[in-house]
């Protein structure tokens, strides 16, 4: 059995307002999920944004398309390949 990260405040907090907004209760149910899907995902995400590359810039570096970037990013954790994922992060440097 898949043990889960306890959800952050802003994570919460996102779930809760995505509810809210749609004024659907079950849409805090989806969002929950969708975030633990993607939690390693949006950890790449992060970094890169914390080092000021762009989406190109990590293309460049990782030798594939800009669009090969952009879908690793949208992706969820499970889709990741483990060589984009070591490259990815090489980039980064």
């Amino acid at each position: 059995m898949k043990k889960e990260k306890p959800m952050s405040t802003r994570e919460s907090i996102t779930a809760k307002l995505a509810a809210s907004l749609a004024g659907d209760p079950e849409a805090e149910a989806r969002v929950t999920a969708h975030q633990a899907e993607t939690g390693f995902v949006r950890a790449l995400i992060d970094m890169r944004i914390e080092k000021k590359r762009s989406q190109r810039d990590i293309a460049k570096k990782m030798v594939v398309s800009p669009s090969k970037v952009c879908r690793m990013e949208a992706g969820a954790d499970r889709d990741l390949n483990l060589g984009d994922v070591m490259l990815y992060t090489k980039s980064l440097g």
